[in-house]
């Protein structure tokens, strides 16, 4: 919005990047379209190019003369470049350099766009999974807004009740907004350098029924990686507080730990909220028959009472426990 720039990643100081863009260097790379090669010798005479500001602020203080660079890439907010330099003690760059770089530039521009397509895919392929889990998924921006949704996230934020929202595009949860703008402020912070860590909430109904829903929010420093317009985003999941456990957790217990198919029941009864007096109630089995039942999970799981079995069942269906 403010056309600003910011580096991204370099093997080089933080200094780089402030110097790099600084407007007033006349960098004649940033802007430049996609795939055109750029070098003093495309410029103009040597004469006129060692007194203009790029040369004397940014070349000569590297100790380079000459210099040829490609933008390879321009996807949003995201540009690439590649480039190199001569030395004073080099030959300067001539036209069979940029002959060369010319030749291999459709082919690096080409590897840049098949990566993003790349990213976009895997994307596209965890938007699915957690629809299979019931499970909302939205990536947004550092001011909230949406840059990519699943199906589930999108017919929560249909529903008027859900408390969930998107006004122009940006997510708000009513009276709680002021809580996920926080968390989310939080998930792109760089704290020593590092990502920030996001956190959790309930956002409350809209209609005050029900128990709401369930949100954690992730940090996603790799976001240019999934093909999105940006070089960080946040990861938000939403997963109703009153919804019934995904369909397949029967199963994935017993891949993991053994259990028989009534002790799964009784496992993803428990994790619903129920007692386990209800539980045997709804399975229509005696209090004795689920105690047993409560006991081999014990075992199988290796928790050894109640509310450890239910932290571990609730990490297995939560968005971020089985990362």
């Amino acid at each position: 919005r403010t056309g600003g720039q910011q580096l991204l990643y370099g093997e080089c100081e933080e200094s780089y990047g402030e110097i790099c863009f600084a407007p007033e260097l006349e960098n004649p790379v940033v802007g430049a379209p996609v795939g055109r090669v750029v070098s003093d010798v495309t410029l103009m005479s040597r004469r006129e190019f060692e007194r203009s500001v790029f040369f004397n602020g940014w070349l000569r203080p590297q100790g380079d003369r000459s210099f040829v660079a490609i933008n390879t890439a321009s996807q949003g907010r995201i540009t690439g470049f590649f480039g190199g330099s001569s030395g004073f003690d080099q030959r300067p760059l001539e036209q069979e350099d940029l002959a060369l770089l010319g030749r291999l530039t459709p082919l690096m521009t080409r590897i840049v766009n098949m990566r993003s397509q790349l990213g976009a895919l895997r994307l596209a392929e965890r938007n699915r999974t957690y629809d299979r889990l019931n499970i909302g998924m939205m990536v947004v921006d550092a001011h909230g807004r949406l840059l990519g949704i699943n199906d589930t996230a999108e017919n929560l934020l249909a529903g008027t009740s859900s408390g969930l929202g998107a006004l122009r595009g940006v997510i708000e949860a009513g009276r709680s907004t002021t809580q996920l703008r926080r968390l989310l402020a939080d998930a792109f912070a760089e704290p020593d350098g590092r990502s920030g860590l996001g956190g959790y909430m309930i956002v409350p109904p809209a209609d005050g029924l029900g128990r709401g829903l369930a949100v954690t929010v992730a940090p996603m420093p790799d976001a240019g990686l999934y093909g999105l317009p940006v070089g960080q985003a946040a990861t938000i999941f939403v997963q109703p507080l009153d919804a019934a456990n995904p369909r397949n957790l029967e199963q994935r217990l017993a891949g993991l730990f053994g259990v028989t198919g009534k002790e799964a029941q009784v496992a993803g009864a428990l994790v619903e909220g129920h007692s386990l007096k209800h539980t045997a109630q709804l399975l229509n089995i005696s209090i004795h028959t689920a105690r047993t039942h409560l006991a081999q999970l014990f075992v199988k799981t290796s928790t050894g009472q109640q509310s450890r079995l239910v932290a571990l069942l609730a990490r297995l269906i939560s968005p971020d426990g089985g990362n």
